[in-house]
């Protein structure tokens, strides 16, 4: 549903082109992808990209070699390359992709690691043979997180990290609008979806239908998610999760480009995801497995309050200039005072000012205002939201829904 406008999005297609760039110039390139990417979804994207360079790519599968002689003989027998000296050199491939398979054992790819070592390190020679292809390497989870090389002149190592963000995660939920219009189903997923799933657009596309659910239904929704992941609380809490669970979004100084050392784990999981907006943060289905219900409700929280608190606070004003055209500016002070005294200072500066609790009050008391008491169950359902969101209280779609209904109804 995401996946043919994934690369329109700018920071992916930004990294894509970044690749490109380093294999151009015949740097190898090695990418560390979390479980959940595919990374044959992201080195096609990356070949056609190389295609339109006018790059010869060629590929070969890691699986389909002999596993009992060094990759490097391998790499020489697949491109016709002489074991000898005296032999000439085929023309060799600007890029060469080494398809990892699964199947492949840890040890394996270690030893493939230690050959895109050693390949951008000779290469750093013109005279070396190696020295006009690039070798390019996907490698996905956390098989080989304890034996990455070092980055070199003629080595770049990228990591799957922050793509999307989540304003782009609001503009795929924008690009996948059928209807073509911006009704309230369509502005409830676009602002509620970008907190709850960060970056993950596969709990994009689970919670598409699903957004509209109460709280709880939604929860049971991610916990079944996170079984659907492998998630379970043992591997979690083992990859360190507790010691981050609480943080959202605040560990200090986060590289941009890959993520902290002693969280590779999580990352590799899928558990741990990053954007420019929220920062790190634990996946919405970790915390649900670890039962902790403050962290469900601070990712409702945040995208609700970013939406509802300025629909609420237009509604206020619109009720005082409702009433403002019936019985003039001061009509909050006319009959009757806040008791508060700091709240009665700010009405006498600016009756604009006037504050749900307040409004209600009136709505409620004050006899010259019966004729208007029709609008008390609109006031009193804004208090109750803005108070629920004010303290950080997510709210449920229908219950919004009913609201945002009613309030069309204020006549201006």
């Amino acid at each position: 549903m995401f996946i043919g406008n994934l690369f329109r999005l700018p920071s992916a297609a930004g990294k894509i082109q970044d690749m490109v760039g380093e294999l151009a110039s015949r740097r190898s390139l090695l990418l560390l992808l979390p479980e959940w990417i595919d990374d044959n979804l992201v080195w096609e994207e990356l070949k056609n990209e190389l295609w339109r360079k006018d790059l010869w790519v060629e590929e070969i599968s890691l699986e389909e070699l002999p596993q009992n002689q060094p990759p490097l003989f391998s790499i020489m027998h697949e491109l016709g390359w002489p074991q000898e000296d005296s032999g000439a050199l085929p023309e060799l491939p600007h890029i060469l992709y080494l398809q990892v398979s699964e199947k492949l054992p840890p040890t394996v790819l270690k030893a493939w690691l230690e050959l895109l070592a050693f390949w951008a390190k000779r290469s750093q020679s013109q005279e070396a043979p190696m020295s006009s292809t690039a070798l390019c390497l996907f490698i996905r989870g956390d098989a080989v997180l304890s034996h990455i090389p070092s980055e070199d002149v003629r080595l770049a190592i990228y990591w799957w990290w922050g793509v999307p963000a989540a304003i782009e995660i609001h503009l795929l939920c924008r690009m996948a609008n059928r209807k073509n219009e911006l009704d309230l189903e369509q502005r409830w997923r676009e602002e509620i979806l970008p907190s709850l799933c960060a970056n993950d657009w596969h709990l994009l596309e689970y919670l598409w239908d699903k957004i509209f659910l109460d709280l709880d239904e939604l929860t049971q929704h991610l916990a079944d998610y996170a079984d659907f992941r492998n998630w379970n609380r043992k591997l979690i809490e083992d990859l360190g999760a507790t010691q981050i669970a609480h943080r959202h979004g605040t560990l200090a100084a986060v590289n941009s480009l890959q993520p902290p050392k002693e969280y590779w784990g999580l990352w590799s999981q899928g558990l741990l995801l990053w954007t420019p907006e929220f920062g790190p943060e634990l996946h919405i289905a970790a915390h649900v497995v670890l039962g902790d219900q403050t962290g469900v409700n601070n990712k409702f929280w945040r995208g609700q309050a970013k939406f509802i608190l300025p629909i609420i606070n237009q509604v206020r004003l619109d009720l005082y200039h409702y009433f403002r055209k019936r019985y003039g500016a001061d009509w909050p002070l006319r009959w009757s005072a806040p008791e508060d005294q700091n709240e009665l200072q700010a009405l006498m500066e600016n009756p604009m000012s006037v504050q749900w609790g307040y409004l209600c009050w009136c709505l409620n008391n004050v006899y010259q205002l019966n004729s208007d008491r029709r609008w008390l169950p609109l006031a009193n359902e804004a208090r109750t939201i803005r108070n629920d969101l004010s303290h950080n209280r997510p709210i449920n779609y229908p219950y919004f829904r009913h609201f945002f209904m009613n309030k069309h109804k204020i006549m201006l």
